[in-house]
């Protein structure tokens, strides 16, 4: 089945669907692809879906707010190692400097290793 871009339909379908391409297919009773297409082709379709998006963008950082403020420090942390980086905070350890490496080699211990036995000095 075909969509129009341009029928009221389709934006009607994607209100309220958190931008979930398989919920806005449901409604339209069409296969996710044909969704998918009408909202591509459509720039007030596409700006609808963003807009869903963002809305649910905006309720997923609602409650990692409350939750931080309820004294979950998981969330925290997880807020601090993504937002926190011009702070010091993040997963990655950045560690700063030079490193030097000397290698020494015994000649002797490797002769001996060889063959089991240490070497003669003439």
């Amino acid at each position: 089945m075909k969509i129009n871009p341009k029928s009221s339909k389709l934006i009607t379908a994607i209100k309220g669907s958190g931008g979930v391409i398989s919920v806005i297919a449901q409604r339209l009773q069409v296969d996710w692809h044909t969704a998918k297409k009408a909202i591509d082709d459509y720039e007030p379709a596409r700006q609808a879906w963003q807009n869903e998006r963002e809305w649910l963008l905006d309720i997923a950082e609602g409650s990692i707010i409350n939750s931080i403020n309820n004294g979950d420090t998981h969330d925290a942390k997880w807020v601090l190692a993504r937002l926190g980086k011009t702070r010091g905070y993040g997963d990655a350890m950045e560690i700063k400097g030079q490193v030097v490496a000397e290698h020494i080699f015994d000649y002797h211990a490797a002769i001996t290793a060889i063959t089991g036995r240490p070497k003669s000095n003439p």
